[in-house]
């Protein structure tokens, strides 16, 4: 039989067909069912898939092949795809089987190898870089949706506009829903802002939305996605993955606050309410331990609780008077011992105070200074700290000190961190709250090594977004002209 008189071939990954004028194997339709969009080339489909050939032969095959069907030939092996990346801190995919050990903090279980980073200086050049999508202000993911290599979206949170990065033609292009459906935008401050991703062929990301929960599952080779939503109400706190499900408020009019919720194969539960009818004013990062989720926020705390009869309570808690919560420093600090604690101000005491999230009696702690922190680490100027950010150094005062280092994530290993270091004579919140153009250094800190590998000149530059993508290391802010990459592949 010859194979390639064959006129389809269905697959896990997709319906194949060979071209009846050349012969060349062709992704016909994905594997949802949608026509491959036109504008992607026969290179970003071999690239995407992970198409295979036979040493020293040209023709390509669908990744499920291990052999040639013309001669029987051994296929070369399908490149790994890589971990994914969720937005904006690389954090777990939810998954059936467990659950990350903590959730919506500046950390990642991805590592980066400082070898490769040792390479450049403040004043070197990127490895690589790719040209802005459409102006806007974006968030980024790696994974497979609907591919067999990871493919690269961009995610515009307040336009609610998806762009894939096709590999081969070096151009984004829009993702456009199916049906005509469209993404809702979101309000929510870039601190705030957080997405969860389910992994599979067909990764499904959860995102906040004005319209609800939106569960929506991107169809790269068709350039379109599948959305759902979950609630009917804008979601006023980002999602965090907690007990095998994405959790998100949303708020009605009304001021009822509600939690929805969907498991990793995106079926949603029936709504949760919080008793009262409340106003929470700005939201901070929410974070997740163990049986507690929490969404601080301006007035206080939204709370779910795993129950020892294994149900979920939500509740709401104020805030003592005086108190007011800062999230302009980074996100809530976890101790040794697993509880959650949130910078705040004290009024009364006229003093920045620590306080400990989702439990019933008023738990605090006086700070000397304020501190920048990504979770568990944090930096008192530019000194890096692994003990609790109320604790005091014992080498004395450094208030006089000229340089900040901001923490921007967590790395996987040897408490390494990547940050950025400004030049300033400032106070921090006068520092971080301010929108002038500065210089800040990107450094690559860990017990061993402290690697300044580039320079960016703009405003607001802790609102750099740093993601893993194919082996480099991007970093992107919408005040910079390109996004710059750094190989950092084992």
């Amino acid at each position: 039989m010859d194979h390639k008189k064959t006129a389809d071939w269905e697959l896990a990954s997709g319906s194949w067909t060979v071209a009846a004028n050349d012969g060349e194997i062709r992704l016909n339709r994905t594997v949802m069912g949608n026509a491959i969009a036109p504008s992607l080339g026969s290179a970003d489909i071999a690239a995407i898939m992970n198409m295979r050939r036979a040493h020293g032969a040209s023709t390509l095959y669908p990744p499920d092949f291990n052999f040639s069907p013309i001669d029987g030939a051994q296929l070369a092996p399908n490149p790994p795809s890589g971990a994914s990346w969720i937005a904006p801190s690389g954090a777990s995919a939810i998954t059936d089987a467990g659950m990350p050990e903590a959730v919506g903090l500046k950390r990642t279980r991805h590592s980066v190898p400082v070898d490769r980073l040792r390479r450049h200086d403040a004043d070197s050049m990127a490895d690589m870089e790719l040209p802005l999508p459409p102006p806007g202000e974006y968030e980024f993911f790696s994974g497979t949706f609907g591919t067999v290599g990871a493919v690269l979206l961009a995610l515009d949170t307040g336009k609610g506009t998806l762009f894939g990065w096709l590999p081969a033609s070096q151009k984004w292009q829009p993702l456009l829903g199916i049906g005509a459906r469209l993404l809702s935008e979101s309000n929510l401050p870039v601190h705030a802002w957080r997405a969860e991703m389910a992994a599979a062929f067909n990764s499904r990301l959860y995102i906040p939305t004005e319209h609800g929960l939106a569960m929506l599952v991107p169809d790269f080779a068709a350039l379109q996605f599948r959305i759902d939503y979950v609630g009917n109400a804008p979601v006023v706190g980002a999602p965090v993955a907690f007990d095998h499900q994405v959790w998100a408020p949303i708020r009605h009019e009304n001021g009822v606050v509600q939690f929805v919720f969907a498991d990793a194969h995106g079926v949603a539960g029936p709504p949760l309410r919080v008793d009262g009818s409340w106003t929470l004013g700005e939201m901070g990062a929410p974070c997740a331990y163990g049986r507690l989720a929490v969404w601080p926020c301006a007035e206080g705390q939204l709370r779910l609780q795993k129950m020892t009869d294994g149900s979920v309570a939500a509740t709401f808690l104020a805030w003592p008077e005086g108190i007011t919560p800062h999230f302009e420093f980074g996100s809530a600090h976890i101790t040794r011992s697993g509880s959650l604690w949130q910078l705040c101000f004290d009024s009364r005491l006229d003093s920045y105070v620590y306080v400990r999230l989702g439990v019933n009696e008023h738990e605090q702690v006086a700070a000397l200074n304020p501190r920048i922190g990504s979770g568990t680490i944090n930096y008192r100027f530019a000194t890096k700290l692994k003990t609790d950010p109320w604790v005091e150094p014992e080498h004395g005062d450094d208030g006089a000190a000229n340089t900040v280092v901001v923490p921007l994530l967590e790395l996987g290993e040897r408490s390494a961190v990547l940050a950025l270091r400004i030049d300033s004579t400032a106070g921090l919140g006068t520092l971080l709250n301010s929108a002038e153009r500065m210089r800040a250094q990107l450094v690559y800190d860990d017990e061993n090594n402290d690697i300044v590998f580039h320079t960016i000149a703009v405003s607001k530059p802790w609102e750099l977004r740093l993601f893993l993508h194919n082996g480099y290391l991007w970093a992107y802010h919408p005040g910079m002209q390109r996004i710059l990459g750094w190989d950092v592949q084992q």
